[in-house]
């Protein structure tokens, strides 16, 4: 309920920086929040990225550590997805050669969509349509990519649920649970 994002230091637990509104209250200029949501950072460390659940976005981060790790430093970089996304909840990135994109679970909008982190859309699993046969979601809250076979794994919540997506094609493979 702070709508804030925050870094720790894990050794010591010692906040090192934060964003939002001071207030703690939700907002929805650059670096504030709506019920923040899923959080994931980039392989390089250089990016958090942010699902602000109900400012229906994702927000990239800048992260700058120091070298000591006594500081850091939050930066806003930009939005994705603003205007497309319905209750944007679990995140998770996904390499292909030296790039990699962000996977959203859209809770609102029964779907995964797969976004590069410059903000283009690339595509969407699921049918977008609350449904209970194979590919179809209702009400995904998180996703993750399979580490061995390269799937992807959606926590397919109102059915009760794991729906599982090959990785390249975005077909729908098989759902256990």
């Amino acid at each position: 309920d702070s709508h804030q994002v925050r870094v720790y230091d894990i050794t010591s637990s010692r906040l090192l920086c934060k964003m939002g509104r001071e207030d703690g209250s939700e907002g929805q200029g650059e670096g504030e929040f709506y019920y923040p949501w899923g959080v994931v950072v980039t392989a390089d460390s250089a990016h958090v990225i942010v699902a602000d659940y109900l400012n229906k976005r994702v927000q990239v981060l800048s992260l700058v550590v120091s070298d000591d790790g006594r500081t850091a430093e939050l930066g806003f970089v930009r939005e994705i997805g603003k205007g497309q996304l319905k209750m944007p909840t679990g995140l998770a990135l996904r390499s292909g050669g030296s790039s990699q994109t962000v996977l959203v679970a859209e809770y609102g909008g029964h779907q995964v969509s797969e976004w590069s982190l410059e903000g283009t859309k690339v595509r969407t699993i699921g049918t977008g349509k609350s449904g209970s046969g194979d590919g179809e979601l209702n009400c995904p809250i998180d996703v993750t990519v399979l580490p061995v076979s390269g799937q992807i794994a959606i926590a397919d919540t109102l059915n009760h649920r794991v729906s599982v997506f090959d990785g390249e094609s975005g077909s729908f493979v098989r759902a256990f649970g």
